[in-house]
């Protein structure tokens, strides 16, 4: 939950990001379309892996995560979602330090998806998966 924490606190404390979604910033899954109405973000944890420091001891200490974080942009132009995708990598890329309580070694851009469109919702789409290195 801690890279899911960061992702939050990141993107809803950006004034960019703000300004094309207010916050309506979700994790997993968004409420019901009259609830949720693009644009809108929704997060979700694609896996992680972890790396553990084994002292000549023997012992194990805290471990070094690495998360994959998918934001998934979605709009009702593709100007908007141009707009709302850049705001996000902008937010997201380069991120450091304590934030929401975890110490967040770098947060980097690995994959910026396809540009979509879904007819039924008339919605554009656009994942963006983020790597984000923190301590456990």
């Amino acid at each position: 939950m801690r890279a899911e924490k960061v992702t939050a606190a990141v993107l809803g404390g950006d004034a960019g990001v703000a300004a094309l979604v207010g916050t309506r910033i979700y994790g997993n899954v968004a409420p019901e379309e009259s609830d949720a109405p693009a644009p809108l973000l929704i997060y979700r944890k694609l896996g992680a892996e972890r790396e553990y420091t084994v002292h000549l001891s023997g012992a194990m200490s805290g471990a070094t995560v690495r998360a994959a974080i998918e934001v998934l942009c979605i709009a009702t132009s593709y100007p908007q979602l141009k707009a709302l995708a850049e705001a996000v990598r902008l937010a997201m890329s380069g991120a450091a330090g304590t934030i929401a309580g975890v110490a967040v070694g770098y947060v980097r851009l690995t994959d910026e998806g396809a540009d979509e469109y879904a007819p039924d919702t008339r919605e554009h789409l656009q994942a963006l998966t983020f790597e984000i290195a923190h301590s456990e």
